[in-house]
């Protein structure tokens, strides 16, 4: 069988696609540290964010229904539930209106930096701490919840004060050894 040099060019030979793979492998390699980093930081990220979006919705369905709103961190079950608490016991009870009830995401702990309790201010149980909203947009007590990664990263999820029930995160800056906010000057530094 003749080659002639028209059909020789139509396709890429043995070498030329391992040396194709061979770059592709290398990117993979250098790039997937970094991706499962962006991983763990968005879920980190996302629910400290989805727990704020929860504080805000429960303090205004309190100032709507008249009825004050509870959001509990069950740290048992890894769980965040929201209700509003019709008759003030602080206890998810037939008729009261569920409007959260979700798990945490699986790589997230309620867990604070060294020295730190993961609850701090809010009432607390076996099961968690507890965030109480009034009627009036007021919280009955200021305080933090911290979230944690395997990697050493936290975020803080701060309400106060107690009058209007500000809710900001922070991240814990473990080389200054203190919280800061977004837009505060200084990137979040992440593990």
């Amino acid at each position: 069988m003749r080659f002639d040099r028209a059909r020789r060019g139509e396709g890429y030979t043995l070498i030329e696609a391992l040396v194709v793979m061979l770059f592709v492998g290398i990117v993979i390699a250098l790039g997937l540290p970094a991706l499962q980093q962006m991983i763990h930081r968005s879920r980190l990220e996302g629910t400290a964010r989805e727990c704020a979006v929860m504080c805000q919705r429960a303090r205004l369905e309190a100032i709507q229904q008249g009825a004050p709103t509870v959001l509990l961190i069950d740290t048992t079950n890894y769980r965040v539930r929201t209700w509003v608490d019709t008759d003030g016991d602080a206890q998810i009870d037939a008729g009261e209106r569920v409007l959260v009830d979700q798990p945490l995401a699986g790589t997230v702990e309620v867990v604070g930096p060294s020295g730190t309790s993961p609850i701090e201010g809010f009432d607390t149980d076996t099961d968690g701490g507890w965030i109480v909203f009034n009627t009036d947009g007021s919280v009955t007590e200021e305080g933090n919840i911290h979230f944690g990664d395997s990697r050493g990263n936290f975020l803080r999820l701060r309400v106060s004060p107690r009058a209007t029930a500000h809710v900001e995160i922070a991240k814990w800056d473990a080389n200054q050894s203190e919280w800061v906010q977004p837009g505060e000057g200084k990137p979040w530094d992440w593990q």
